[in-house]
């Protein structure tokens, strides 16, 4: 609605005019104090931010297991693990020795890549089709710590164990959940 004009004032010019008006000392003392606020605010949230995604790689992968694993033992045909699979709705399954012991897993990609493509018969025991050996970690382990084995080992999921025993299965989906 008006023309406006800027000065530029040396500081003690600056000074000496908030000195002497009253009105001008306190649009400054405002605009000073909304710049900092924002500041604040920006340093909060990127504080916020590092600090939840340091709090979500350090949770344990007992934390992480949200459903009970599905599981079969290691001589059910391929046909019967992928039944049990589709049933469950998943796209891996654990297959386990007779104390209960994870041997490998049996991923959608292992059926394409290791029955379908070969043509091999869906009467075949799981353990000629599995990817064995299998990746572990202990209930305790971190978040952090299952993102860098699967790295190291070029896997896409880890089976959570306690004393031999099957826990539940974390992948990489569970994990970048995490970040988001």
């Amino acid at each position: 609605l008006q023309d406006t004009s800027c000065l530029l004032l040396a500081r003690a010019d600056f000074l000496a005019l908030r000195q002497s008006s009253p009105e001008f000392e306190r649009y400054c003392t405002q605009a000073i104090t909304e710049t900092l606020r924002q500041a604040l605010e920006s340093l909060y949230g990127q504080y916020s931010q590092r600090a939840a995604e340091q709090q979500t790689l350090t949770r344990t992968l007992s934390e992480l297991v949200r459903n009970p694993p599905v599981a079969c033992p290691a001589s059910m045909t391929i046909g019967e693990a992928a039944q049990r699979m589709a049933d469950a709705r998943v796209r891996t399954i654990v297959a386990l020795d007779e104390r209960g012991a994870p041997l490998g897993m049996f991923t959608l990609v292992d059926l394409l890549r290791r029955v379908v493509l070969p043509g091999l018969p869906l009467s075949t025991p799981l353990a000629e089709a599995m990817s064995a050996p299998i990746v572990t970690l202990p209930g305790s382990a971190t978040a952090y710590e299952a993102m860098h084995e699967m790295a190291e080992r070029g896997v896409r999921q880890v089976a959570v164990v306690e004393n031999g025993v099957l826990r539940g299965v974390v992948n990489e989906r569970d994990l970048f959940a995490l970040q988001r």
